[in-house]
Parts: C-alpha cells; structure tokens; sequence
C-alpha cells in the first residue's frame, strides 16, 4: 500500500513540475478595440474629427475612410485617433481598417466646399487677372486686362463673387503744363462671373492694404495724418467707421482672422543708422491685434529674428507667417503675440506670396526662380510637404482664390 501512494505522490509531482515550469502565466485573451463616439457627424472638407475609444495601439497603422474615401490620421492616441478629412470625400460611412479587418463605426455628413480657382495679378504689358491650373500652374485663361500700372491689394469677395483692387492716379507735377494733378483714388471691381469690371472713386488716397471678411466686409489700413484702420463700404467706396486709431507708420502685412474678427500685422523700427548720431538702434518688431468688433489694440513685442513678410490665416483662426532672414525664409507657426512656435518648411528663396487654400490645408506661394521660370509652392501645414510646380517666367504678384 505504501508503494502504491509513493508511485501516485511521485506521479502527481512530476505532473505538477511539468505544467509550472517556471515560465509566467499566458493570457489568451487579446485586447479588443472599442470605439466610443465620433466627435462630430456634420463636417467639411478639411476639417479635423476626432474618433473616440479605448485599446487603440500607436504602434498599428489604421485608415480611417469617409465613404470609401482614405483620410490622413495626425494623431494616434491609446484613447483617440484625430482624422484630417480629404478633398474627395462625400457624404456616408465612417469606416476603419487595421489588422485586415474593415468596420464600419458611424456616419457623416459632409459639405461640399464651393468650387476654387486659383487666379493672379500678372503685371507684364498690360496688367491682368488670369486664372492658373492648382495642379500644374499653368495659365487658364484672362479674367480681366488693362489694369491700372499700380494696381495692387486684390481681395476676393465671396458674397459679390469680386475680386476687388484699388489704384490711385496724379498727385504729381504734369512736365508739360507743369500744374499738379490732383491725386485720385479708386476700388477696382471684376466680377469673377460676368467678366464686368466696375470703378469706384474713394474717399481716399492713402488706402495701403485691404482685407476682407467672409460676409464680404472690406477694411483698409490708411496711410494719413493719423493711421488708422477703416471700413469702407464696397458698392460706393465710401468710409463707414473707423475700427482703430493712432496706429505707427509703417504698418504692414495685415491680415484678416476670421475666428478672432481681429486684423493682424507688424510694424519694426530701429535696425537703420541715425543720420545725426551715426548709431544703429537695435531692430525691434512689433506685433499688432486689433479688434473689429471694439477696436482694441494689443501690442506685443517680437524677437527680431527676421524680418515679416506675409502673415497667413487659415479658416481655423491659426496663424502663420513668412519669415525672411539673411539668405533664406521660412514659413513658421506663430502664437497669438506673433512669436514662433514651430517651423513649417524653409526655402532658399525670400521672395514669395503665400495665401490659404483652405481646401486642402494647403499654403500656396509664388516667386520667381530664373530669366526662364518661375515657381509655384504648395505647402501642406500639416506635414510640412512641399510641392513645386515650374511654370514659365512672368511678373507676377498677387495670388486670389475664389470660393464660389
């Protein structure tokens, strides 16, 4: 009896040494991934949604679709993914794919964005609007000829389907009768679908730059005794108010942020010798905020890193800018006082024009490369690709895009 409950004490041990071999436990049960909610179900193209969830692992690839049509994922977090929204994508399921495994988890519906044409001053023989391909730069077609030789400051606007410019002429002595001519100001209107170009004699001369709200309010930063940001009404070119006063000289690079309602620009002094003491006073920059709906002004104080020349604003309010320095520029992020958060992409050349294609989350410039070419840059602000396009030389300026 005794041998026979050694054998089954002996037996039971060995089972016991062979299933625990030291090696820790394994737990078959995987980690399931749940999603939550999707932030928002009413979106446009462009626009970032968040998906909720649980379980997601940053270190897995997931495509998110809107209707079959692939998104960008810029986030992926153990509790949510952010998706940018793509330029083709409609109206439908929601639906994402990892590990070979498709579900669909919900619905959105998407606006269709207004078309978008990409237009340009061009300022050979006798000035012109002419519409360029996105894709390849090339020119299209002429929207308008026989502008003024110092137009400048297109805008567009999207509730009249214009593009609107100003000009001035006189204001100099005539060789011949040697009398002055008085100095005249006027809005220049084409409108995008008829192709009629409007006239219209402002108050003033002294209108340095316009920017336009999206319900088609046009404001101008004036030159005169006293700078000052005005409105003016665009059917009649007459002022309506002045929104802020007592503004520095040399005030620059406005531009129109449409999330704050504010007007955005710089102004620098210093950085030049003084004529009577010989010295060089130390650059300073300065970044101005004002605001359209009460006029205040804030002011803040910027390192003189380099100098500003075109400061951008996408349809989310964010702000960026055009940044020269000794022999190269740099398209940088900025805060709300103007100071650099973060470097989008860097370019060889200082002369550009950037503006938003909200469409694609896309800044577009344009510059001259060589006797033969010129060249158009499309940069994506959230990744930081640059695309260039080579188009044939021309003396171009200003870029517009329409929405329409």
């Amino acid at each position: 009896m005794k041998k026979i409950l050694l054998i089954i004490s002996v037996t039971i041990l060995l089972i016991l040494s062979c299933t625990n071999d030291g090696s820790p436990e394994t737990n078959d049960q995987s980690v399931v991934l749940t999603i939550e909610h999707v932030t928002i179900t009413n979106a446009n193209i462009g626009d970032t949604i968040t998906i909720n969830g649980e379980n997601f692992n940053p270190q897995t690839t997931y495509s998110i679709a809107f209707n079959g049509v692939s998104g960008l994922v810029v986030e992926n977090n153990l509790s949510y993914l952010k998706v940018l929204i793509p330029e083709n994508a409609t109206s439908g399921n929601i639906t994402i794919t990892y590990d070979g495994t498709t579900k669909t988890i919900g619905e959105i519906e998407i606006n269709v964005d207004p078309i978008s044409k990409l237009y340009v001053h061009k300022k050979e023989g006798f000035h012109s609007i002419v519409e360029l391909d996105f894709n390849d730069g090339s020119e299209v077609s002429t929207i308008a000829t026989s502008l003024p030789e110092n137009y400048s400051n297109p805008v567009f606007n999207e509730i009249t389907n214009e593009i609107i410019g100003s000009y001035s002429t006189g204001g100099h002595v005539d060789p011949i009768s040697n009398e002055m001519i008085p100095l005249e100001a006027f809005l220049h209107k084409i409108n995008l679908e008829t192709g009629t170009v409007t006239e219209i004699e402002i108050e003033s001369a002294y209108y340095k730059d316009l920017v336009i709200s999206e319900n088609g309010k046009l404001y101008a930063y004036k030159k005169a005794d006293t700078q000052s940001i005005v409105e003016i009404n665009s059917s009649n070119g007459n002022e309506i108010s002045t929104i802020a006063t007592g503004l520095p000289d040399y005030y620059s690079n406005i531009s129109f942020n449409e999330v704050t309602k504010e007007i955005i620009g710089n102004y620098s002094n210093g950085g030049v010798i003084d004529p009577i003491n010989f010295g060089t006073p130390s650059l300073q920059i300065f970044h101005y905020r004002i605001s359209i709906t009460n006029g205040e002004l804030t002011e803040s104080d910027v390192a003189p890193l380099g100098c500003f020349q075109d400061f951008i604003v996408p349809k989310n309010g964010d702000l960026y800018a055009f940044r020269i320095y000794l022999n190269y520029a740099k398209l940088v992020k900025l805060d709300n006082d103007g100071n650099e958060i973060s470097t989008v992409a860097t370019f060889p050349d200082v002369q550009f024009n950037f503006i938003p294609y909200n469409t694609t989350n896309e800044f577009i410039g344009i510059r001259y490369h060589s006797p033969s070419s010129s060249r158009i840059s499309k940069v994506n602000i959230m990744t930081g690709e640059v695309i260039e396009l080579e188009v044939p030389a021309h003396d171009y300026g200003d870029l517009i895009i329409s929405y329409n």
